[in-house]
């Protein structure tokens, strides 16, 4: 019995940070969809990682988007402004599914793109989000998009 107090709080001590880094990258996560919903490129710089390793898959372009710059002007080719804009359309994640690992973390969700509250979206697929924890901050080093077709397609 004395050694199962000393390994139960080992076992505390290496499960808990790794919950609190899974909730720090999922409100990450939440902060990436209020940028969606503020189109604010403001958000963009506090979010994504400001340098060249950066990665981005878009849904709506072939290849890469390599570098901060490049993300930042991807998000301006939306309509993100400095200070917000009104979007046509809000975007959502479900089924999220996150693992952390070293000073990174994975999530994949489901992403969609129309109106939540009738819940239709005109665009949705699988999306891939890694964030990695620098400079005591949380930040997006890169991000995966696809498509699903719609039914009617």
């Amino acid at each position: 019995m004395k050694n199962f107090l000393p390994t139960l709080a080992i076992a505390c001590i290496l499960v808990l940070p790794a919950n609190a880094q899974i909730d720090s990258a999922e409100s990450l996560l939440g902060e990436w969809v209020d940028m969606w919903a503020s189109y604010d490129l403001n958000q963009v710089e506090v979010l994504f990682r400001n340098d060249e390793t950066i990665t981005y898959f878009s849904s709506e372009f072939e290849g890469a988007i390599t570098g901060f710059d490049a993300i930042y002007e991807h998000h301006k080719g939306f309509g993100f402004k400095k200070g917000g804009a009104s979007p046509s359309a809000q975007l959502w994640v479900d089924s999220v599914h996150t693992t952390a690992s070293g000073e990174s973390t994975a999530l994949a969700a489901l992403w969609y793109f129309g109106d939540p509250d009738d819940g239709i979206s005109d665009q949705y697929g699988p999306m891939t989000m890694v964030v990695s924890h620098e400079n005591e901050s949380w930040q997006i080093v890169h991000m995966h998009f696809g498509n699903y077709p719609h039914d009617d397609d």
